[in-house]
């Protein structure tokens, strides 16, 4: 089974504090700042974090997710991004590594359970 968190709100609940920008330039909240407020609340942080941090985390997020991608797809032979490539950037990274390999195997196993749920429920 995939692991679930529990967040003590609901989707519809405000979930990111104040900004000290302008609230009239202030920007709606999306699935994704909810989800990396979400993040930030079950390792540590205010249930509801101010929305330049969840910017900050965002844009760290993706710069990663970025970097990691760039590097995987210069050792790949065809440009295409597999597992195996990506195994091959973060090698000398063991927490990341071993993170990637569980995260991979969690995905492979729900991926299974969906295809024999497919099979087994025909419509």
């Amino acid at each position: 089974d995939l692991p679930t968190f529990y967040f003590p709100f609901r989707m519809e609940d405000e979930l990111l504090g104040p900004s000290n920008k302008d609230e009239d330039k202030a920007e709606p909240e999306t699935e994704v700042d909810i989800n990396v407020a979400k993040i930030m609340f079950s390792n540590g942080d205010s249930k509801t974090p101010l929305r330049e941090s969840v910017d900050l985390m965002k844009e760290m997020i993706t710069g990663f997710v970025r970097d990691l991608i760039q590097e995987a797809i210069k050792v790949s032979p065809n440009d295409t991004v597999k597992f195996a490539h990506l195994r091959y950037v973060l090698r000398k990274d063991h927490p990341k590594l071993y993170r990637a390999k569980e995260k991979y195997t969690e995905y492979k196993s729900f991926e299974e359970k969906r295809r024999k749920t497919k099979r087994a429920v025909p419509f």
